[in-house]
């Protein structure tokens, strides 16, 4: 018989996972979460059966849907305690195959739980390493394109991994190389690095990658599309053969496929349907500005906004600050996000957007990479992205764990041909309406006119006012050339007349007032000083 004891009540993490999923008895989640966190805190006492521990250690976890992927149980609670109860699509693909040790290529949106998707059974390989030998060689590096979107996987870690005892550490720009080179010397588990500062401390020598045993390149379509592909390949070459290597990408460009003929050993695909779609949840619009300035268009929207944040993209780092500065003299609680702020500061952004203290955020595409909010209300492109992807991945950080979100493109005139490959795309789930609200069913777009430089070319069919049609014809012929072809530039060659040109251009001795020099007669017109008769000085 058990014994019956009074003690502080400190509720195991599987109850947790299990009053989440489930309640207990009818009682709603939320008031049977309020009890159990004032238990944890020691609030009441109750009395509780004292019985020996399980032999097993699996008690609780049958049926439970991490623990039927594989995972151990430690890190089963670990991903209930930080809200992961159920797996999505791309979890329950990839987890298995990532167990037993397989190439992968991951393809899946940002908001589909693919950061989970690798790190949970990367995590159990790092217990089951620990369980055998305690070392401090660094196995698992993971390879991301920006710090933010670094930073934001090592905050899935530390929440991923409660109960580990791991060392991880960020390796990017923005932050002094001798604390991380300190780091580095200690040990550690896990690397999160970006491409450019890992490159840099290898080459100093502070950073081994020959014990690495798991790789994972993370967005790797963005990585290839800023330039990383060749680091990417002296990357993997310093790896070695055994690794397990991970790809995961929204789409698979032709240097993706490079990548995975020359570095992975028969990979497996793990794809979720439609995913160059977006999610049905997110409310699509796009407002035509037509002789109506954008930045109007913005505020009343931002007006129009009670409560939620509201992220807005932006084409280059200058028009995010310069937005930024003008919104925020209209009154509005704004700040910008880009790749020429100090890292500290971009962090201190990014913290004040998620804890909600800031409204809205403006921010490029790069820098936007490290914001993962579940409750984002708005998605704002102010200027429309150069690809139908980029559309899909910036709307995709709102409407994300089921919630629902709204996007919203300001489309001027240049830019009408981009939104009509995105609505070829996304089909009638982005209405399309003018400034005053009114739905355009029949969208054409509209040619912008070509920039030009100077007077440059006028489009085909006009000519330049004050020209006439026939100005061609009317053109004398310029000087010095026969048929009238221009002279070209000054060949630096001495004139006939020993002296050397000066200027170049067409009527240059003209405008000198220098009398032209005798022209080169052309060989088959005879010469009136001389005669029929042969030369006899040559012979």
């Amino acid at each position: 018989m058990a014994c019956m004891v009074m003690h502080r009540y400190q509720p195991p993490r599987r109850i947790w996972r299990h009053a989440l999923r489930q309640g207990n008895a009818g009682t709603p989640r939320g008031e049977l979460c309020r009890h159990l966190s004032s238990a944890e805190e020691g609030s009441f006492f109750m009395t509780e059966p004292r019985n020996p521990p399980s032999e097993t250690g699996t008690d609780g976890f049958e049926g439970d849907p991490f623990f039927e992927l594989g995972l151990a149980p430690t890190i089963v609670d670990d991903a209930a305690a930080a809200g992961l109860l159920t797996p999505t699509p791309i979890q329950r693909e990839a987890i298995p195959a990532m167990l037993t040790g397989q190439d992968l290529i991951g393809l899946a949106q940002t908001g589909t739980g693919k950061t989970a998707a690798y790190l949970l059974p990367l995590l159990h390989r790092l217990l089951d390493r620990k369980k055998a030998k305690d070392v401090r060689s660094t196995s698992t590096l993971v390879l991301a394109p920006t710090r933010e979107l670094a930073y934001q996987i090592a905050d899935s870690v530390k929440s991923l991994s409660t109960s580990l005892k791991l060392r991880y550490l960020v390796v990017c720009g923005g932050e002094r190389y001798d604390h991380q080179i300190r780091s580095l010397k200690k040990g550690v588990d896990m690397i999160i690095a970006t491409p450019g500062r890992l490159e840099d401390l290898q080459a100093r020598g502070a950073v081994k990658l020959h014990e690495i045993e798991h790789f994972v390149l993370d967005e790797g379509d963005q990585m290839i599309d800023l330039g990383f592909y060749p680091a990417i390949k002296r990357i993997l070459a310093s790896l070695p053969d055994t690794r397990q290597t991970v790809l995961f990408s929204a789409t698979m460009p032709e240097e993706m496929r490079k990548l995975a003929e020359g570095f992975l050993r028969d990979p497996v695909t793990v794809k979720v349907e439609n995913a160059g779609q977006t999610v049905d949840a997110i409310s699509q619009r796009a407002l035509l500005a037509h002789n109506v300035d954008k930045r109007d268009l913005l505020v009343r929207e931002l007006e129009a906004i009670e409560d939620g944040q509201v992220l807005v993209f932006v084409r280059t780092r200058m028009r995010a600050d310069e937005l930024a500065e003008w919104l925020g003299k209209q009154g509005i609680g704004v700040d910008a996000l880009h790749g020429d702020m100090r890292q500290y500061i971009r962090q201190k952004v990014i913290r004040k957007f998620k804890a909600g203290t800031l409204k809205v955020l403006v921010a490029t595409d790069v820098a936007a990479r490290g914001i993962d909010m579940s409750g984002l209300r708005l998605v704002i492109n102010f200027d429309l992205p150069e690809t139908v992807d980029t559309y899909i991945h910036r709307i995709g950080r709102t409407g994300r764990a089921g919630r629902e979100g709204e996007a919203l493109s300001i489309c001027a005139v240049v830019d009408q041909e981009k939104l009509a490959a995105i609505l070829a795309k996304v089909g009638d789930r982005l209405v399309i309406t003018d400034s005053n609200g009114n739905v355009v069913d029949d969208f054409v777009p509209e040619r912008s006119p070509r920039a030009r430089k100077g007077r440059g070319r006028p489009p085909r069919g006009q000519r330049q006012p004050g020209r006439p049609a026939n100005a061609r014809a009317n053109k004398r012929p310029a000087a010095g050339k026969p048929g009238g072809k221009p002279s070209g530039k000054p060949s630096g060659k001495p004139s006939f007349d020993g002296k050397k040109k000066k200027g170049g251009g067409k009527h240059a001795a003209q405008d000198a007032g220098a009398s032209p020099g005798p022209k080169k007669p052309y060989s088959d017109k005879p010469r009136s000083d001389r005669s029929d008769k042969p030369r006899s000085d040559k012979p």
